[in-house]
């Protein structure tokens, strides 16, 4: 099996615990705070790691107290840094309310950096996919990533451009987009796009509907996740699939959409169709709620593997 190229950033995420998110200039005393390894691309590889599939964690690690917490955490997992920049890295504040809705506030150092130089020395053939998202793409080293994403067409694409859809320089993007990228977003990711785009408007927003306009731009499967009630996709051939929601107490949605997307990467590359792919990633998308922080343990994410892939 070839091996997926996961490109993005692992940092320290700061999760802090308050009963709600606090107004302007109101004091709120949080109950619990926790330091533990996260970013889209580390929740994305972590899940690979965990069901064994083959990749390559391409996430720049900097220097100071965060850049060697990661360093640390990654070489725990038996994992080298990719490479040691000398900027230092930052951190991810992550305020989870009582309903386990949660709020970011990230400061970009290193690990959302990135050179061209860094990708090309990578071995494309070894690689039957790749993953990055949309936080890397924002920054202006963002087009090391999409040039070379364009020099590659032979790796398929997993892009999930996240929350800062609208704040991602449009020119970049819509050159990503021509990639014919498999697209992986939630809904109201969605359809604050196609809004924008004037595609849409809020009597038409169904799930299937944002799904057949998204695709119809990248010319390649389309998943967006809504929560409780599940997910869709659609393939380019109009082929369209709903998974519902496995039953889950919600404690932290913190990592569950990138747990989404890298339980489909896993389950494709391990040979599921995508209708039994996309029930894999809701189901362990549900894990990912019921736990405090991005990572589920290793037992649940084996548990869930054999029960669904085998």
């Amino acid at each position: 099996m070839k091996k997926a190229m996961v490109i993005g950033s692992s940092v320290i995420d700061v999760t802090i615990r308050v009963d709600h998110l606090p107004k302007v200039e109101e004091d709120v005393n949080p109950y619990g705070q926790k330091l533990s390894m996260g970013g889209c691309s580390y929740n994305v590889g972590k899940i690979l790691r965990q069901l064994s599939v083959p990749m390559t964690q391409c996430s720049p690690v900097g220097r100071g107290f965060y850049g060697q917490m990661v360093a640390e955490g990654l070489r725990k997992e038996g994992i080298e840094p990719w490479v040691r920049p000398e900027e230092e890295n930052g951190c991810c504040y992550c305020i989870v309310d009582q309903e386990g809705n949660r709020t970011f506030l990230a400061i970009h150092g290193a690990e959302y950096h990135f050179q061209k130089a860094w990708l090309d020395a990578m071995d494309a053939s070894e690689y039957q996919c790749a993953y990055c998202c949309g936080l890397e793409i924002e920054e202006d080293t963002g087009e090391a990533i999409v040039s070379y994403m364009e020099e590659h067409p032979e790796l398929l694409l997993y892009y999930a451009p996240g929350a800062r859809i609208l704040n991602i320089d449009r020119e970049r993007q819509n050159r990503l987009l021509a990639i014919h990228p498999i697209l992986h977003l939630n809904h109201r990711e969605a359809y604050s796009f196609l809004a924008r785009e004037g595609l849409i408007i809020p009597s038409e927003n169904t799930l299937k509907r944002c799904c057949r306009l998204l695709e119809e731009i990248t010319g390649n499967l389309v998943i967006i996740t809504d929560g409780r009630y599940g997910s869709a996709c659609m393939e380019p051939d109009g082929s369209y699939h709903e998974a519902p929601a496995f039953p889950a107490v919600h404690i932290d949605g913190n990592g569950a959409g990138d747990s989404h997307i890298g339980a489909f990467i896993a389950g494709r590359m391990l040979g599921l169709d995508v209708d039994h792919a996309l029930s894999f990633a809701s189901r362990i998308s549900a894990l990912a709620v019921g736990q405090h922080g991005a990572s589920i343990p290793d037992v649940l994410v084996k548990e869930a593997a054999k029960e669904m892939i085998g």
